[in-house]
């Protein structure tokens, strides 16, 4: 990651145990993944 982020671009930082790592899920379905894509639909709007 770079040190300096983009102009209009989002960080968030998600600290948490396993759950909020997804371990078992798909990657495409963990929470991180899934707000990040919202995030994206939601810039391109």
């Amino acid at each position: 990651m770079a040190e300096s982020k983009p102009a209009g671009h989002r960080r968030l930082v998600v600290l948490g145990d396993s759950f909020v790592a997804g371990v078992g899920v798909a990657d495409e379905d963990v929470f991180t993944e899934q707000l990040a894509r919202h995030w994206s639909q939601q810039k391109s709007k």
